[in-house]
């Protein structure tokens, strides 16, 4: 399964051939390092765990840059983990760099956040918020940028966890 973490820049249009405005969510999707990677033999569940955006080491703690190291990894601000599919184990080891290019343009991607707080009455914004086939747009690896689609829940420099869209059927709309 395709994943990685971003954080969202803001909202743009970018135009189509047939020159139509497409209302677009830019993100900063990458690079993402693999710190860990969970098997089923050792922990009970396959999954892989991405780290994302480098920070000064003294905002860590020792035991989180200690875990980092063990993967010669730099410090990284957001550590979360991604379950995937045994046989995708293979293809990922320790320190390796992921970059926005796993993704092509036209395919749909599921982005979920996390909502830090909305000033409401009462306790909210804690919940985990997804948002389900979005199509990409745009893909700029050497900027690390994503383009997708329509609009992504959550405020500007809020985490993001991109990933391949489960449902298959696209959207599809027929204009005459």
């Amino acid at each position: 399964m395709k994943g990685i973490l971003g954080k969202k820049v803001g909202m743009t249009q970018v135009f189509s051939e047939r020159g139509e405005a497409i209302p677009v969510t830019v993100i900063e999707a990458g690079p993402c390092f693999v710190a860990q990677i969970k098997t089923v033999e050792q922990d009970g569940y396959a999954a892989v765990q991405l780290g994302f955006e480098e920070t000064k080491p003294k905002r860590l703690t020792q035991p989180q840059l200690k875990h980092l190291q063990k993967s010669n990894l730099p410090a990284l601000r957001h550590l979360r983990e991604l379950r995937i599919a045994d046989d995708e184990l293979v293809s990922l080891e320790e320190g390796q760099k992921l970059t926005v290019d796993i993704f092509e343009e036209g395919a749909c991607t599921t982005p979920g956040r996390v909502f830090k707080g909305k000033r409401m009455p009462g306790r909210m914004g804690g919940e985990r918020v997804t948002t389900q086939g979005l199509q990409v747009v745009l893909v700029d690896p050497e900027r690390n940028l994503l383009a997708l689609r329509g609009a992504v829940p959550g405020s500007k420099n809020g985490l993001l966890l991109i990933r391949e869209a489960r449902k298959t059927q696209l959207r599809k709309k027929v204009r005459k």
